[in-house]
């Protein structure tokens, strides 16, 4: 028999015991559902956070809590005095506190959860430079400013159903701000969704007092950052009395969050293969059976002239269409799922993207595919050696 002659009585046979080869794909779809929706949505987790840090240079230092805990939990926060500390460092060209603090943010009678990001209004310019912005309208807040805010050009043209112009006048948690500058899209959350404003704004709005969240600066050209950010590390730590603070460049904080990633995917799809191999033993049974099934039926495909490798492959190609139609069912289901995920996310204010790779999708169609014969590959061979007198004298 050729190949589309096996694939064509494979396919068929499947149809005869469509209930069965449903029931046996379960265990497929439901393991591949999983690595495709977690691995999605991992994978866009770490695009996300590669566009973050990735504006960042290679001599910016980023400084946070240990573990990026706050209290209660283990450590003091970070406040304007450890600020006025790393500022005395020379070998530092700039050095930019900021504050991030979720807010309701109103326009017209629309309203959307946002974070909003604080930062002294003399060192907006030095943030821009970190950040890499460029204005599609408008200007960045002035070192003298008050009740103004800049947003990125996301949250202008997306967030609202009526597009922000510079000058409009929005609500932070019911106080006003107008809009004096709108940032042009960078692929970043941060930048992208940005609510921009002044400290003694976010003080009053926040009543955050001399807290801060992270402190960013910027590494004088010439000079060795590992050096810098050791140096740094040792006389913060002496500073503070406790070694509860990081000092990082933006290059280690991103091979953190890579790592971080790719431990739980890996640890995520340790468990869909366990599903995986539960789905594989479930072909394994349900090609057994039907190998006793169709015992008579072998004997008279050997007595018309089929050969011992045609029946071999006949159950390896029935074995391996279940596998690639539990994977077919499971990348669909997995690809709704993520994209649900996102939606729901967006529609409670939080920003997940998924990002679905091609090479995700057509592993687990390959991955499963794989499974199924693999799983397939004992009863077949146990077909194929099949005497087909006794084959026919089975009852």
């Amino acid at each position: 028999m050729d190949l589309r002659e096996i694939v064509r009585l494979a396919a068929s046979n499947l149809r005869r015991r469509r209930l069965r080869a449903l029931l046996t794909v379960i265990g497929i779809i439901f393991g591949i559902t999983s690595i495709v929706s977690l691995v999605s949505l991992a994978q866009g987790l770490q695009d996300s956070i590669g566009g973050q840090f990735g504006r960042l240079g290679t001599n910016d230092v980023i400084i946070t809590q240990k573990g990026l805990q706050g209290p209660p939990i283990g450590t003091k926060a970070l406040t304007t005095k450890d600020v006025d500390f790393v500022e005395k460092f020379d070998e530092l060209a700039f050095v930019v506190p900021t504050n991030i603090q979720p807010a309701g943010v109103k326009v017209g009678h629309e309203e959307a959860d946002l974070l909003v990001r604080v930062i002294p209004a003399e060192m907006y310019d030095e943030w821009g430079q970190l950040r890499d912005w460029q204005f599609v309208a408008g200007r960045n807040i002035q070192p003298t400013s008050r009740g103004e805010v800049v947003i990125g050009q996301k949250v202008a043209e997306e967030v609202f159903k009526k597009e922000i112009l510079v000058n409009t006048k929005i609500k932070i948690n019911d106080q006003e701000f107008k809009v004096v500058g709108i940032v042009k899209n960078t692929g970043s959350r941060p930048d992208d969704q940005l609510v921009g404003i002044v400290r003694e704004d976010g003080e009053d709005l926040f009543k955050f007092s001399n807290a801060v969240n992270v402190i960013l600066a910027r590494v004088k050209k010439g000079v060795n950052i590992d050096v810098v950010v050791a140096r740094m590390q040792r006389r913060i730590n002496k500073f503070r009395g406790a070694e509860d603070i990081e000092v990082q460049t933006a290059a280690q904080v991103q091979e953190l969050f890579k790592n971080i990633i790719g431990i739980v995917s890996i640890v995520v799809i340790g468990i869909a293969a366990i599903s995986l191999v539960v789905g594989g033993i479930g072909i394994a049974n349900s090609m057994f059976t039907s190998v006793l099934e169709r015992t008579k039926e072998i004997g008279v495909m050997k007595s018309i002239g089929a050969r011992n490798a045609d029946i071999l492959s006949l159950f390896l190609v029935e074995a391996g269409m279940i596998g690639l139609i539990g994977g077919a069912g499971g990348m669909l289901i997995g690809v709704l799922i993520a994209l649900g995920v996102q939606v729901g996310g967006h529609a409670a204010g939080i920003d997940i993207t998924v990002s679905i790779k091609i090479w995700v999708l057509l592993g687990a169609m390959l991955f499963s595919m794989t499974i199924g014969i693999i799983a397939g590959l004992i009863p077949a061979i146990r077909a194929s050696k099949q005497d087909p007198v006794e084959s026919l004298r089975y009852e």
